[in-house]
């Protein structure tokens, strides 16, 4: 039921005519509030005030100040005075798209968004970078400058250089997983405005991948640069040393991100922060198991060679 509906300078005006008085000492919208409870009894200015809600609605559409309302409601609600106009038309048209952005000028927006949310967080990204910079110091010098001289007889300087490579590669995996609880915490916030066609999934996504590609990117050289110079993976000398260091810059970032779009996926099928670690670190331990590292594909047994080639660690 209605107990006021119109200006606001006109609320005061109305509740004293029919027998309710705000105090001077009493806040306007507190005074609204508690004057439609059973604590209006203490507003009372007049003996014949409303005693109830319904008693209040009564003199709230007997009262003169309801007229222009009533009037306007009458007015529009004749066939005759339809609003017809171009925007309505645009807005309630059938083949109108859900959102009122085009993709460009979305995308445009949640970018700006996105970068205000990470940059925001700016302590979690310290904390990678400080995570990778650690990481990198302990594997550089744990092989610092590996045997160069491997052949048949001395595989062991070769195998090293696998080791370094994997670790390297098995450090992005576990640093995906850091994403889990940042994406379980956004996804009611996403669904909320997907729903109400703020933006579509499309953009979301692309955006949230291009912001995390700079991080990623600045991570991955941090500890490439460490491992790959303090370990010496290759000879300082060798021809070919600059054209190497890029190829691994390369493939690490790449896989980087595949592993990071891989472990928010769990964030995002997970009912919960607990179970996404459970399931990211379930395929994170395949992934190393069955990486080709610790078990060859030629030793992998027939029934589980298809997991081999599930991740990009391989390859």
């Amino acid at each position: 039921m209605i107990m006021y509906h119109g200006k606001r300078e006109d609320v005061l005006p109305f509740f004293e005519s029919i027998g309710f008085a705000c105090p001077e000492d009493r806040d306007i919208a507190d005074f609204v509030q508690e004057v439609t409870t059973t604590a209006r009894t203490k507003f009372k200015s007049r003996a014949d005030a409303p005693a109830t809600a319904e008693a209040m609605a009564a003199a709230w559409r007997a009262s003169p100040f309801s007229q222009p309302k009533r009037e306007e409601i009458e007015h529009w609600t004749q066939p005759k005075n339809k609003i017809d106009s171009k925007l309505r038309q645009q807005r309630f048209d059938k083949s109108a798209p859900f959102f009122g952005n085009t993709f460009v000028d979305e995308l445009k927006l949640v970018l700006r968004r996105q970068v205000r949310l990470t940059m925001r967080e700016f302590a979690f990204i310290r904390a990678r970078l400080m995570q990778a910079t650690i990481m990198g110091i302990i594997v550089g010098t744990v092989f610092l400058h590996i045997d160069l001289d491997f052949s048949r007889q001395n595989p062991t300087p070769a195998i090293q250089r696998y080791g370094v490579v994997f670790i390297v590669l098995m450090q992005m995996m576990l640093t995906g997983m850091a994403g889990v609880p940042i994406v379980l915490d956004n996804r009611g916030v996403f669904y909320k405005q997907n729903d109400a066609y703020f933006l579509r999934s499309i953009t979301y996504v692309i955006a949230e991948t291009v912001v995390l590609l700079p991080v990623s990117l600045v991570e991955t050289i941090i500890m490439t640069s460490i491992v790959f110079w303090t370990a010496e993976v290759i000879p300082y000398d060798a021809p070919d040393a600059a054209q190497t260091f890029l190829t691994f810059v390369v493939i690490v970032f790449i896989l980087n991100v595949s592993y990071g779009a891989f472990m928010r996926f769990f964030g995002v099928i997970a009912r919960s922060a607990a179970i996404g670690q459970v399931l990211s670190g379930i395929s994170i331990a395949f992934c190393i198991l069955f990486g080709g590292f610790i078990i060859t594909s030629n030793n992998i047994p027939a029934w589980f060679i298809w997991i081999y080639w599930l991740p990009p660690l391989p390859r």
